[in-house]
């Protein structure tokens, strides 16, 4: 997998495969951890689908009992996609010793083969495309159903896991260059590139994951001297270790970059002056920001305001002001991080909009929990907590008119 080259076979894992779980108990929904020989946590697996019918609503469990060292750098510790083939009974010839004649030291050796059970673990992820695990002499263990798979559904997921595959396929080839069919220029129209808000959801959801394993792994080996390529490691970094990122870095010497001019360029970016006061404001501190962007900041400001007036900001005692300042900060983060840009934006997406609109949306309902719960504690005077509330509500319903707004703009 290190060659300029994909591997059209995709990863090949086994060998330096310690235990495992792959449970399906939940219909379209797998989920799996996978303990490499060389990793201390695990690959975490989150997939869109179901296994074939003889473990589709089940828990299976797997053991390797000779676990040997493979490379495995570049391999994300966070895979989400879609399933291939999963399945404890796939079939392959399984080759065996036989032994002839009496006398031990002279007896001869031959190669015996047989029909015998495999456990197949394939999946399509947006870190590494194909990953197959295929194993003949795991420890397997099999829970009972939770549901069970008609046949039909297991045609139906047969025929979602060949178009994965099909598309696996159509990448490589055009990552390795094949003239038959481009990637990038076989489109027809732009549309053929939407992404919708549940698919910038996934996406988002997978950055997220990536994060949380990021931030374990910097708790874990914090004060650790080899802790850049223990985490590097880890997350599957190609390289493992800290000159690996030195060379990634952006080289501004580089030639082919003028560096000079493409700074300029961000800097003399300008708003869109049809659009100002409906995408876009200048806040005081001059600052573009999207008036709902805005006032979200407005009600933070407030909150730290009347925080420290009654020295609350700081208070390890109070969780719950700690929690409403925290979750008000991550609703307008997400909120800027939607709508600021659409100052500059002539055709904005709207599927990412409104996913991340969602997301902010979910920040709503944390912060105004914590507003209740210091509401009842009495933390600060009810006059605050009512108009805070309306703030908060006048904001929630700007970001359901929003999302409504930009999913007309995704169904024009």
């Amino acid at each position: 997998m290190h060659d300029e080259e994909i591997d059209p076979l995709g990863w090949r894992l086994a060998d330096s495969v310690v235990r495992g779980e792959i449970d399906s108990r939940q219909r379209d929904r797998i989920t799996g951890r996978i303990w490499l020989i060389d990793r201390k946590f695990p690959i975490e697996l989150t997939l869109r689908g179901n296994p074939m019918r003889d473990i589709a609503g089940c828990l299976l469990e797997f053991e390797n009992p000779n676990p040997m060292p493979e490379d495995n750098e570049g391999l994300s510790p966070i895979q989400m996609g879609d399933p291939g083939i999963i399945t404890a009974s796939h079939k392959v010839q399984v080759v065996e010793i036989a032994t002839q004649g009496e006398n031990v030291q002279a007896k001869s050796l031959s190669p015996v083969t047989k029909v015998g059970n495999a456990i197949w673990i394939e999946w399509f992820s947006n870190a590494n495309g194909r990953v197959v695990m295929q194993a003949t002499d795991f420890h397997i263990t099999i829970s009972g159903y939770a549901w069970r798979m008609t046949p039909e559904e297991e045609q139906t997921q047969r025929q979602r896991s060949e178009k994965a595959h099909q598309q696996w396929r159509e990448i490589v080839a055009s990552e390795n260059g094949d003239t038959e069919w481009d990637f990038f220029n076989d489109f027809d129209e732009e549309d053929d590139w939407f992404m919708d808000e549940f698919e910038w959801e996934r996406q988002f959801q997978e950055s997220d994951a990536v994060s949380r394993r990021y931030m374990l792994l910097m708790e874990t080996y914090l004060n650790h001297p080899d802790r850049d390529a223990l985490i590097a490691h880890e997350m599957g970094w190609t390289g493992g270790d800290s000159d690996s990122f030195e060379a990634e870095e952006l080289d501004w010497e580089d030639e082919d970059v003028d560096w000079e001019e493409t700074l300029e360029q961000v800097a003399s970016l300008a708003p869109i002056p049809e659009t100002e006061g409906t995408d876009w404001i200048r806040a005081a501190d001059g600052r573009i920001r999207h008036p709902l962007s805005q006032r979200a900041a407005d009600v933070v400001q407030q909150m730290w305001r009347i925080s420290k007036e009654h020295e609350l900001q700081n208070d390890a005692q109070s969780p719950d002001m700690q929690a409403m300042l925290f979750h008000a900060q991550t609703m307008h983060a997400k909120l800027a991080g939607a709508l600021d840009a659409l100052a500059y934006q002539e055709d904005p997406d709207g599927g990412f909009i409104v996913a991340c609109l969602k997301r902010a949306l979910q920040s709503f309902v944390l912060t105004m929990k914590a507003v209740g719960s210091v509401a009842q504690l009495n933390l600060l005077p009810p006059s605050f907590i009512s108009t805070c509330k309306d703030d908060l509500f006048s904001i929630r319903q700007e970001i359901l008119r929003l999302m409504q707004h930009y999913r007309h703009i995704n169904d024009a």
